[in-house]
């Protein structure tokens, strides 16, 4: 069966899985800790040593020899209830009677343990043990998933079955999730315990064979071996075969698109079976928001965002959870655009943040937008993502739905095109070259709606206000853009597909990329377009061809080619496996014409020990002719300075100006400096000069305008201009024949 059952599920699940728009998902390092200390098989090693060491030795009676004992395994304080029943009850414990006139005068002399003593206890420590729910696969996975932090249950899920794909080495020689598959892979023994974990005493001797044996049993084995299970244990039937199949077809070989596809059916079913319900247990919703700290960005020297040098756009997520009091360190070098992930939108169209706080409340806050700024002076667009996966009674009446549109157009109106007040802006709007400057608190919106309705109603509802939100935020901004963020599954054809011929496909709604094209077509006004960020689903190495063979499905021709161009594949980071980034980066390079990196904000996790997450897209998503590497503390400082250096240039210009009035008009300033003509040539180009090469090579604006040829056009001009004062000067000075009268 394809995944389409397994994808209208997540779909659905999305729905139900929380009550909060903004949660955030994780498996906890506390959680981790409390699983590793479940009572665990191996723990049995120890103990056995310990007891093995008590054998022979004698006590006084049975109370000294269960002190003894507790004493001896008092690290493993769950087997104690077992050594105080045999100690203090056991018949057959080894002991020495003095006897004497009547039985009830014989007293117990000193008591023992003997070899059969000692495996007796080992035996109910055994059982014990057995119906314990450690696994050492289920620790080392979630240790895996331990500290990784997921804006959806679903993005969750899907890295989980990522995982257990690379921990079982699934297709691995081919492009496998993982780079370093070695580091997460599972030896078979681990999987053994997997399912020891789950069947417990049902895992028998003869299970165990038929699910791990060196020799595959045949169909007809299975079967017969299926008939004679009943339904309390079936499962482990369909466990084992399964197992087997991805043994014998996918586990260390190399894998199609295809054979994937099948293979994840496979995992999907073993996880559901044997780990999900353990790692939905040890993960945790959380929604912690704190009002008082504002965002706060720093860049510790970084420099600009050296958007000439990349292929394309960059586009970054910044998630709410990583604000912490006294701000975050970002490099901006290696990013174009950075979304501030952390704002929902309520049924009423009012955005919100994940404590109930209005939005526009807690950024009109003195201070709170200052950190849009930061971004701008490394030349970076802020956008704003708005989520809502909830829509209730939204989706059954088009009259609110309208009502929530024209709300959330006027809220995102103000949260975009508000103006920054702060002196720093002010200064810099009074040297703003085009809007780009303006000091507007943001450059768009990422509208991230989940589980919106696909009917037509509310499709055409959407396209209305979406065309609505584009215009009203281009009236004041024509820089201003409008896109949409949704997960691939959403976007793909699979879904669809099914083995009933009578089976009527769900309509697509606004979840198509044909969809996506009518809007940028529809929106696109000669300045900036509309951006499809895509969520790529794990593994991303298998899913970065996804976009490409759906897009293929959906559209033709120029309408084709214009959505490639507006797509940006989002790699949901785990900041594990770099060099496997570095080679999808590389992938994305010649494929793409943008990137998504997802979450950002953590400059102090590095790729390589020594470089961290810029340096990885500086090297491989760059251009051919690109720098591929940072800008100089040189460089850097005259870019985050630039609007200093305008006014400075301007002041150069201006009293260059003054200067040559003065010469021409003022016979003292003749005077003097036609005595002093090499003065006047340096006062007048080497300053503009220099100001000038500053800001065509270092202003990222001047340098859109001016292109390759400005700082030779700078040149240029002032050569001509001192070329132009020397022949006047010359030509003022020169005694010529004059006519007689």
């Amino acid at each position: 069966m394809r995944n389409w059952f397994i994808y209208v599920l997540l779909f659905v699940g999305t729905v139900i899985a929380s009550t909060n728009e903004m949660e955030y998902f994780v498996v906890p390092d506390s959680l981790v800790m409390e699983y590793d200390k479940l009572p665990n098989a191996n723990d049995t090693l120890e103990a056995f040593d310990s007891l093995d060491r008590q054998q022979g030795i004698y006590y006084m009676d049975r109370f000294e020899l269960d002190k003894a004992l507790r004493t001896s395994l008092a690290k493993f304080p769950r087997f104690h209830p077992i050594l105080n029943n045999f100690a203090l009850g056991n018949k057959s414990l080894k002991h020495r009677k003095t006897v004497g006139l009547t039985p009830d005068d014989s007293i117990v002399d000193f008591v023992w343990l003997d070899g059969k003593n000692i495996n007796t206890i080992k035996n109910f420590i055994r059982k014990h043990v057995a119906t314990d729910s450690y696994s050492k696969a289920v620790s080392r996975f979630l240790h895996d998933l331990q500290g990784i932090v997921f804006a959806d249950s679903v993005m969750m899920r899907r890295y989980a079955l990522s995982l257990l794909a690379a921990s079982l080495g699934v297709c691995y020689e081919g492009n496998g999730p993982y780079d370093k598959i070695s580091s997460v892979s599972w030896e078979e023994n681990e999987v053994e315990d997997l399912f020891r974990l789950k069947y417990k005493s049902k895992f028998r001797e003869s299970i165990q064979s038929m699910c791990f044996g060196s020799v595959e049993p045949s169909m007809d084995v299975f079967k017969k071996f299926r008939e004679n299970m009943n339904k309390d244990t079936v499962g482990i039937y369909k466990d084992c075969f399964r197992y087997r199949t991805l043994k014998r077809r996918f586990i260390s070989n190399r894998c199609s698109d295809d054979r994937w596809n099948f293979s994840f059916d496979l995992v999907d079913s073993l996880y559901v079976s044997l780990l999900q319900k353990t790692v939905e247990a040890n993960y945790q919703k959380i929604n912690s928001f704190n009002d008082e700290i504002p965002v706060v960005w720093k860049t510790d020297g970084c420099g600009c965002s050296q958007y000439k040098d990349l292929n394309g756009n960059v586009y970054a997520v910044y998630p709410y959870w990583l604000a912490k009091e006294g701000g975050d360190t970002l490099d901006f070098s290696g990013i174009t655009r950075i979304a501030y992930y952390g704002i929902s939108a309520s049924d009423k169209g009012v955005l919100q943040m994940p404590s109930g706080t209005k939005s526009l409340s807690f950024f009109n806050k003195d201070g709170y937008s200052d950190f849009v700024n930061e971004a701008h002076k490394h030349n970076v667009k802020v956008d704003w993502i708005i989520k809502k996966s909830q829509w209730g009674e939204l989706s059954h009446d088009a009259d609110k739905m309208q009502d929530f549109f024209r709300n959330l157009v006027k809220q995102v109106d103000s949260l975009v095109n508000t103006r920054v007040n702060s002196l720093f802006q002010q200064f810099v709007s009074c040297l703003a070259i085009d809007g780009r400057d303006g000091g507007f608190r943001g450059d768009g919106v990422s509208l991230w709606f989940q589980n919106y309705p696909t009917d037509s109603v509310n499709t055409r509802i959407f396209k209305d206000y979406f065309d609505s939100l584009q215009n009203k935020l281009n009236r004041e901004n024509p820089y201003a853009m409008v896109n949409l963020m949704m997960n691939l599954l959403d976007l793909g054809e699979e879904k669809n597909v099914s083995v009933d011929s009578n089976y009527v496909p769900p309509q697509k709604g606004i979840y198509s990329y044909e969809f996506f094209g009518k809007l940028m077509k529809s929106n696109f006004n000669g300045t900036q377009k509309n951006y499809l960020i895509v969520l790529s689903d794990e593994p991303v190495s298998r899913s970065k061809l996804v976009i490409y063979r759906d897009l293929n499905q959906q559209l033709k021709n120029d309408m084709r080619r214009e959505v490639l161009h507006a797509v940006v594949p989002m790699l949901w980071l785990d900041y594990q496996q770099w060099e496997q980034l570095t080679d999808d980066a590389s992938f994305y390079n010649d494929a793409y014409y943008s990137l998504g990196i997802a979450p950002f904000g953590l400059l102090n996790d590095s790729a390589h020990m020594e470089s961290r997450l810029s340096d990885i897209l500086l090297e491989n998503f760059e251009k051919e002719d690109g720098a591929h590497k940072r800008q100089s503390g040189f460089a850097a400082f005259f870019c985050t300075h630039r609007w200093a250096f305008r006014l400075l240039n301007s002041i150069v210009y201006g009293l260059v100006f003054l200067l040559l009035i003065s010469y021409f008009a003022i016979c003292r300033v003749n005077d003097y400096f036609s005595r002093r003509l090499a003065l006047l040539v340096a006062l007048v180009a080497i300053p503009p000069l220099f100001t000038s090469l500053i800001l065509t090579n270092f202003d990222p604006v001047i340098m859109d305008y001016v292109g390759k040829v400005g700082q030779w056009g700078s040149f240029v001009i002032i050569i001509l201009t001192v070329i132009a004062i020397t022949l006047l000067q010359v030509y003022r000075s020169a005694d010529f024949p004059r006519r007689k009268k």
